[in-house]
């Protein structure tokens, strides 16, 4: 890990820590009456990945889980060395680069929401994010010249692979791709293909905004994890959310503001088409997918959109959402029968 790197961590840690806390100690505290399960806690994708584990050999399944989120973290991190994503971007406008099918698969995934969502989710946005700057330790407004620019170099249309060889090639100079805010997601996949390839009874792993869970707790009831409430504190709950076909639940919303200048808060989830943080109707929306590198990446989508323009997105693949308004309202879409509101200041409708 660099010394740039890990100075980002250094100032995202706490923030990560409690959004873990808020999101994960409810329901290991309620876990522990089943058993007592196995807890593990490493560094991984630049926030703290903790694991509960359930059935035979948790600890050499848990240390295997981290490998795998690891090795997608080395795939996917286009500021690592030799990554895949690196590779692809250094090769922009020039050749075919031959990928891990892992990192294709990724990319297939990301490339479906950005079509389906119109651009709304884009991949290609790395010439946008470089110029804010969101991965460095001084970002900064850009001007609006330099805005356009970038903004030329973007566009998912630029991305083409070929999962028949596990190539992929950017179209011209100077575009690039950047998984940063779906890489999580894609580490969930990871781990819990790991847990059900161990034949775990069932497993949560929490990487930052996003959450994993396969199977249930050893006495066969569903596993459920605690949602965050945006507009209070860090450590703040809006509610609970049982899984008990597991899955991915992705959150994405003005958690993720990046800084502030001049007394206005810029979030790092930009809208593809302004280049300019989403101006949405909803403060945070948590999406929950089969897949956590699509629910990441709805996730992102669904902030761009808006509330109504993002409901037929989610319906296209099976998904269920929560949004949150800055009006204390709680927008449930889909199947959402596991989720429970646990705070009396907001009030809940479900959206058809």
């Amino acid at each position: 890990m660099t010394v740039e790197r890990l100075r980002r961590l250094t100032f995202v840690s706490l923030d990560i820590l409690i959004l873990i806390l808020a999101i994960l100690v409810t329901q290991w505290l309620s876990l522990s009456g089943t058993g007592s399960g196995y807890d593990a806690t490493t560094v991984c994708m630049d926030t703290y990945m903790q694991q509960l584990l359930y059935g035979e050999d948790e600890e050499e399944t848990a240390a295997l889980a981290s490998e795998a989120a690891e090795n997608t973290e080395s795939l996917l991190d286009w500021q690592q060395p030799d990554s895949d994503i690196e590779t692809l971007n250094s090769a922009a406008g020039t050749v075919w680069s031959e990928l891990d099918s892992e990192t294709i698969q990724v990319l297939a995934k990301a490339l479906d929401v950005a079509e389906k969502s119109e651009g709304a989710y884009d991949p290609t946005l790395l010439p946008l994010t470089s110029l804010w700057n969101f991965a460095g330790t001084t970002p900064s407004v850009p001007d609006s010249d330099s805005l356009s620019e970038a903004l030329s170099l973007c566009g998912y249309e630029n991305l083409r692979i070929n999962t028949e060889d596990n190539t992929a090639s950017l179209y011209g100079h100077g575009n690039g791709v950047d998984l940063s805010n779906i890489m999580r997601g894609a580490g969930c996949d990871s781990v819990l293909n790991v847990y059900k390839d161990a034949g775990l009874t069932g497993g949560i792993v929490s990487l930052g905004n996003c959450v994993g869970v396969y199977g249930t707790k050893t006495d066969g009831s569903a596993l459920s994890v605690s949602v965050h409430d945006p507009a209070g504190d860090d450590a703040a709950q809006l509610g609970t959310w049982s899984l008990p076909n597991g899955g991915v639940l992705a959150t994405a919303g003005w958690l993720e503001t990046s800084f502030t200048k001049d007394g206005t808060e810029y979030s790092s989830l930009l809208d593809p088409q302004t280049g300019y943080p989403a101006d949405s109707d909803c403060i945070a929306v948590t999406v929950w997918q089969e897949n956590g590198t699509t629910s990441a990446a709805l996730s992102q989508a669904c902030m761009v959109l808006g509330v109504e323009n993002s409901l037929s997105l989610l319906e296209q693949y099976d998904a269920a959402a929560v949004f949150v308004t800055d009006e204390k309202e709680v927008l449930l879409y889909g199947d959402t029968d596991g989720f429970t509101l646990t705070v009396s200041d907001y009030t809940t409708r479900t959206l058809s």
